[in-house]
């Protein structure tokens, strides 16, 4: 069921840049970068629930956690030292991942005592 999920997703996926790529549609490329970044944010309401149900951080991975905390730190680091347009959407959608993460808490915490 997995595979067959994938190849559809995949298949949206390329059908989707050869049909928005050539008519060079900005509405729809603006719409689709705005899209995953509400879908980011939305994925991390019922993490965020649980922390605020149990007063604390619980099944979660902390190395997981950090490895994405820092993979979402480092991505928006990495858009303002490229040569190009700085492309505050991706900007967003890392910045999220970061400043959600429960261990982005404690990332805080150490950068506000030293």
């Amino acid at each position: 069921m997995s595979l067959t999920v994938m190849v559809i997703m995949g298949g949206l996926e390329v059908g989707m840049v050869y049909a928005i790529r050539p008519s060079g549609n900005s509405g729809a490329i603006l719409f689709f970068g705005i899209l995953s970044a509400v879908m980011i944010s939305t994925a991390l309401i019922p993490q965020f629930y649980e922390i605020w149900k149990y007063k604390e951080v619980k099944g979660i991975s902390k190395l997981f956690v950090t490895i994405d905390c820092m993979g979402g730190l480092f991505s928006a680091i990495s858009l303002v030292f490229s040569t190009n347009k700085l492309d505050v959407l991706a900007c967003i959608s890392y910045s999220l991942v970061f400043v959600s993460s429960p261990s982005s808490h404690h990332v805080r915490k150490v950068v506000d005592y030293s």
